[in-house]
Parts: structure tokens; C-alpha cells; sequence
């Protein structure tokens, strides 16, 4: 019996290796970049959005410098979207 071919359903993320000023601005583009029309991302994004709604409830202004604790979480978050990139659906 021959095998078919199958198609894999992967992500592709590419994020700025060099990142030097972490502000809402910055959050806001990268949140923006996940692209999910099948909603199979939903629980990095669910992150990603509470870190942003985080920054709106402070009040934080668009291109200021996040606080330390949202920095230290957002970079967590940000070194693990990379691993999207090994994440294969058939």
C-alpha cells in the first residue's frame, strides 16, 4: 500500500531577534503579526492580549517603557512564540 501525501498546517513566526525598547507599541505590532483564522493559537494569543490589557489598565503611554514585571513576562511569552515555528497540524 502506497502512502498519500499529506498536507501539514504550520505556523510561521518571525519575530525581530533585536528587540531594545519594549513598549505598548511594540507589544500592540507583535500581538498584531499572529495571524489565527482557525483559532488553533487561541491560548499564546489569550496571553498576549492579557499583557496588552495589562498595559491599558496602567495607563502606559504608547511608546513608553513597559514595567519591569509585563517586560519580564512579555519576554518569556516572545521566546516561547518561536517555538510555533516546530508546530505541525496534518
Amino acid at each position: 500500500m502506497e502512502s498519500v501525501p499529506g498536507y501539514t498546517f504550520q505556523f510561521l513566526c518571525k519575530l525581530d531577534i533585536e528587540l531594545h525598547v519594549v513598549s505598548k507599541r511594540v507589544i500592540l505590532s507583535e500581538v498584531a503579526k499572529l495571524f489565527d483564522p482557525l483559532s488553533l493559537l487561541g491560548p499564546v494569543i489569550v496571553i498576549a492580549k492579557l499583557i496588552l490589557q495589562d498595559l491599558w489598565q496602567l495607563v502606559i503611554q504608547w511608546d513608553e517603557s513597559v514595567p519591569q514585571d509585563i517586560h519580564t513576562h512579555w519576554i518569556a511569552l516572545r521566546t516561547q512564540m518561536n517555538n510555533l515555528n516546530q508546530l505541525k497540524i496534518p
